[in-house]
């Protein structure tokens, strides 16, 4: 309720109608080299007037995150909202909302409270253990230097995307052709992430962590 109500009284966030569905699946996440099931994230991106808007379900043993993230034609972001539930009684609410040059970002849980600013200019979103918001760094075969935004740890990194070429990866099943993408960062290594020529996430593996996201099936 308390992120939904920011986003609501903001000038800057667009409304959430419904648009066409651009993409929508789920994903199985693995870690630690194990082929047991550490998470799965479910989620759907769709058009809206201006934009586009992402809205997902992240579940671990330990954390369900639900995040809502609305964005211009661009793929920067415009808002943001996260519920994230981490163990018994203890749920934390983040916002975000761009308004002239700056995000304001809002984090609410049982016992903190914290407001911070930080610049807009250039800047992409993408939180922590969230797969599908990749997809809006994969906009326009985008390349080069990159301001990321990853609001549950209130910063902005600088990043480097990297398109380097074709490539296969195996969904349910079957062979689809990919690129393979580097996104490097100083403080968080490479993540390795695969699309589709629709610029869809099928893959994303972050080697230093053992860690597999792979789409349950082909979209």
């Amino acid at each position: 309720m308390y992120a939904a109500a920011l986003l609501a009284g903001s000038a800057g966030a667009q409304p959430a109608t419904p648009g066409p569905i651009i993409d929508q699946g789920s994903f199985t996440i693995t870690a630690s080299g194990s082929a047991a099931t550490s998470g799965r994230e479910t989620f759907a991106i769709r058009r809206i007037a201006g934009g586009y808007q992402a809205s997902g379900t992240v579940l671990f043993a330990d954390r369900r995150l639900s995040p809502t993230l609305t964005t211009d034609l661009t793929g920067a972001p415009v808002s943001y909202a996260l519920e994230a539930r981490k163990g018994p009684g203890h749920t934390e609410q983040v916002s975000v909302v761009r308004d002239r040059g700056f995000f304001t970002l809002r984090a609410r849980s049982p016992d903190h409270e914290s407001v911070r600013e930080l610049p807009e200019a250039g800047t992409f979103m993408v939180d922590d253990d969230i797969v599908h918001q990749y997809y809006f760094l994969m906009l326009d075969r985008r390349g080069g230097a990159v301001s990321v935004v990853v609001p549950q740890r209130r910063v902005v990194l600088p990043m480097r995307i990297d398109r380097l070429g074709p490539d296969s990866v195996r969904i349910g099943g079957r062979e689809l052709p990919a690129e393979r993408v580097r996104v490097t960062s100083d403080s968080e290594g490479e993540c390795f992430i695969w699309v589709d020529a629709a610029g869809r996430v099928l893959q994303l593996a972050r080697p230093e962590r053992h860690l597999m996201a792979v789409r349950d099936s082909p979209p």
